[in-house]
Parts: C-alpha cells; structure tokens; sequence
C-alpha cells in the first residue's frame, strides 16, 4: 500500500524528499494531507482510485509520529463504517501490503484529495470532540 504524502504534509512532518515508489493498481494507494478542520489539526487521506474518503481530527504530535498507523486505524473504522465486515478489511489489508510513504500518485489522485477537501469546508456537521475518526458523508 503506497501513501501519498502532499508537499505540506511531508514539511509538516519534517521528512526529506520522497520516492514515486513501485507501480501499484490505485487501487490500494491512498493520498495523505494535513488541513485545520474546526480549529482542530486533521488528517484527511483519499483513496487515488475511487476517492473514498477519510478524516481525523485532534491530531496531536504522537499522531503524526505514528501516521501509518493512524491512517491503518482510520482505514478500518471507514470501512467498517460503510458496512464491510472485518474478514474484508482485513482481505483489503493483505492485498494491499504494508503501507509505504512515497510521493503522491498524479494529477488526477491529488485532483481528487481537493475536490474532498472543498467538499469538507461545506460540511457544518459539528465534529465529535470524544472521536479522532469523524464519520462524514460528502
């Protein structure tokens, strides 16, 4: 599973320049961005082939330390959250290998991570103060 890491998510975290990485289906590589939702630091990543979307908000400095696994953990609850069982996330999960920061995956994906985000500044849902993962629907 490849992560695409935005420019300004790769300086917010303060790592060096990244690899394209592999050819791998779209399938199973994400884009990762960092954006303020709420006044809250946010995490929002988008799947590069079908745009599925997910949000987590109230990252703190630990988080961004461990974003492979916030990301595997947000991952499971939005799956989870539009109704597939454990078995099939866990069957994605496999397929998908080990998650791997590389560079974002073109135009198009990145076209996609910003049409989400434009989408999220519309949405006045208040957030869930007690929850990193915030179910949403766009």
């Amino acid at each position: 599973m490849q992560l695409g890491i935005t420019i300004p998510l790769q300086k917010h975290l303060k790592i060096g320049d990244l690899s394209y990485g592999a050819p791998l289906d779209l399938f199973f590589c994400w884009e990762l961005h960092t954006i303020v939702f709420h006044g809250k630091n946010a995490l929002v990543a988008v799947n590069a082939n079908n745009r599925f979307f997910l949000l987590m908000t109230d990252m703190k400095a630990a988080d961004w330390n461990a974003i492979s696994h916030r990301f595997l953990e947000a991952l499971r609850l939005g799956f989870s959250s539009v109704g597939y069982t454990k078995d099939q996330v866990d069957a994605y999960l496999q397929m998908a290998g080990s998650p791997v920061m590389t560079r974002t995956h073109g135009r198009k994906p990145v076209a996609g991570l910003n049409r989400a985000i434009n989408q999220l500044m519309y949405c006045f849902e208040t957030i869930d103060p007690n929850q990193q993962y915030q179910k949403k629907s766009l």
